[in-house]
């Protein structure tokens, strides 16, 4: 269940179906060229956003989705991203 923001009313969720097996196809192709994440790669995500906006959250669902792992800044550390 995602929840919308209330912009035009009241915040509410919102069910998402799940994908078909293609339109999920389709989508990790996407954010393949979308995000420069590549399937059985070893990937290294970090995440310094607010997780309640879009992207950021969004960027760590996909990350996840490809096996990666997650660092979560609860702020920018330049000194610690350079790790």
């Amino acid at each position: 269940m995602i929840y919308t923001s209330g912009t035009t009313g009241r915040p509410k969720g919102a069910r998402k179906e799940r994908p078909t097996p293609e339109q999920a196809a389709f989508l990790d192709k996407m954010y393949e060229i979308a995000f420069g994440l590549r399937a059985g790669e070893p990937i290294v995500a970090l995440i310094n956003g607010p997780m309640y906006h879009s992207v950021p959250g969004l960027y760590a669902r996909i990350a996840v989705r490809f096996s990666a792992t997650l660092i979560l800044q609860t702020r920018f550390d330049p000194e610690e991203a350079a790790i």
